[in-house]
């Protein structure tokens, strides 16, 4: 039986035991110019996040990074600078990257 009310998805095994699976939905997706390529997107309640596109051994959960609070709407890198982007959540809230820090703006 699965139930999805929400992050994490739960499911219950023959047995009973509880299964949780770290789904999600994006509400925009983009990617930057780094080879390779990062992927950014909004989560529904969620945040905006980054993700790589490929790593050795596979893309695990801790390899994505919350970005921006609030609820993700769309992020977007900056084509000449990688480590650069603008995210903005459903409030319309922008913000910055700003090196490592973030601004809201």
């Amino acid at each position: 039986m699965m139930e999805a009310f929400g992050i994490p998805t739960m499911a219950a095994t023959p047995g009973g035991r509880a299964i949780t699976f770290p789904i999600s939905q994006f509400y925009h997706v983009s990617a930057d110019n780094a080879d390779p390529y990062h992927v950014f997107g909004g989560l529904q309640d969620n945040s905006v996040w980054i993700g790589d596109s490929q790593y050795p051994g596979g893309i695990t959960n801790g390899r994505w990074e919350s970005l921006f609070g609030g609820d993700g709407f769309w992020v977007f890198p900056d084509p000449a600078d990688s480590t650069t982007f603008t995210p903005n959540h459903r409030a319309a809230l922008l913000g910055e990257s700003i090196g490592s820090r973030w601004r809201a703006g």
